[in-house]
């Protein structure tokens, strides 16, 4: 397999991170961008890049920064389940809910039902309100709370929706679709707000 170039493992950021971390002071220890984990895993891999004087390509380490872009007190963030069941994803959106509201102190936090379908503006159902007390007992069964739906839509009725939702940071809980589709959201025919008002923050960014 090849190994990619240090462009391809770029990560995009929305602006300078400016809010300290709600996790300050609880000794978590956090991470600096400048540390990077390696994607060769041998020293021919790497011949290539040195030779060429390119640089050696990296992944970016997960995992929570001392500054961060939104003000969590003041956002809305959204999940959303697409493509197939597999086990696990009521416990995703209860760890997910958790998180963000002991955690980040999150206040509002909005489940979109039926994939991607529940983003499109034909969607005859209004999201739900997710809270620690809704979604305290839900890793006890199957399947997603919020339904999930297979297939494309819209990707500027998708971010319509997400605007006029106040949504600043979507949870796409799914697989290698889920991914493309949330891409689309980024890369709309018009701008997208993710990029150029920072109204929006999709989950695989910072």
């Amino acid at each position: 397999m090849a190994i990619p170039d240090q462009e391809q493992l770029r990560v995009d950021t929305l602006g300078p991170c400016t809010v300290p971390s709600p996790l300050e002071g609880r000794g978590a220890p956090f991470l600096d961008d400048r540390v990077r984990i390696l994607a060769c895993s041998t020293i021919e891999e790497t011949e290539p890049f040195l030779q060429a004087g390119r640089p050696l390509p990296a992944f970016e380490t997960a995992g929570p920064r001392e500054r961060i872009y939104f003000d969590p007190l003041r956002m809305t963030c959204g999940i959303v389940t697409c493509g197939g069941l597999s086990p696990g994803l009521n416990n995703v959106i209860r760890s997910i809910v958790m998180e963000l509201h002991y955690s980040y102190k999150v206040r509002r936090i909005l489940g979109f039902r039926y994939g991607f379908a529940g983003l499109a503006p034909k969607s005859e159902c209004e999201p739900i309100p997710l809270s620690p007390q809704s979604v305290q007992l839900i890793h006890r069964h199957g399947g997603t709370i919020l339904g999930t739906s297979r297939g494309p839509q819209d990707p500027d009725a998708m971010v319509e929706t997400l605007v006029q939702q106040g949504v600043n940071l979507l949870f796409a809980i799914g697989g290698g679709g889920t991914m493309q589709g949330g891409g689309s959201v980024m890369q709309g025919d018009r701008p997208s707000p993710f990029a150029d008002r920072g109204r929006l923050h999709p989950q695989n960014h910072r």
